[in-house]
Parts: structure tokens; C-alpha cells; sequence
């Protein structure tokens, strides 16, 4: 009965250690606010070619990888700046 009672024991701590093991946490934490955006309604185009790559952060604690050559045009504003999307 002793074996019977030992493998028991470790059949069970090993399907806690498995469940334990699959749970997600958190490594990422990125605060969404609303913000009020204005779209570029035509006018002057304001367009760029980003000449060297590079990192650059957006808060959300990894970088992010911008592509040297990459063309990028200006389609409207929000209260913290000015919005781009690469064409």
C-alpha cells in the first residue's frame, strides 16, 4: 500500500506542476486611453522617406524596428502629435 500511496502523491504534484506550468502571465502592461483623432483632410501632403532604420519605443516596453527606406505619410492628428502610416 506504501507504492500505491507514493505514486499517488506524485501523480497528483505532477498535474498541479503541469496546470501551473501552461498558466500565461502578464509580461507586457500597455495603458489604452481614448484619444480624439483628426484626419488629415487633404491640403498639403506631408510625406517622408525615413533614410536610416532604427528603434525607436512606444511605451509599450519593446522596441519597434522602423525600416530604413521606408515611406511614410502623414493622415491626421490626435492630442499627443502627429499620425503616420507607412505606405
Amino acid at each position: 500500500m506504501k507504492l500505491a500511496s507514493t505514486i499517488a502523491i506524485i501523480g497528483t504534484s505532477l498535474v498541479v506542476w503541469a496546470a501551473g506550468a501552461g498558466c500565461a502571465f502578464d509580461i507586457s502592461h500597455v495603458t489604452q486611453l481614448p484619444v480624439n483623432f483628426a484626419p488629415e483632410t487633404g491640403g498639403q501632403e506631408t510625406a517622408f522617406h525615413l533614410a536610416a532604420g532604427g528603434n525607436v519605443k512606444l511605451g509599450t516596453g519593446f522596441p519597434t524596428h522602423l525600416k530604413a527606406a521606408s515611406r511614410w505619410r502623414m493622415v491626421g492628428r490626435t492630442e499627443f502629435g502627429e499620425v503616420y502610416t507607412k505606405q
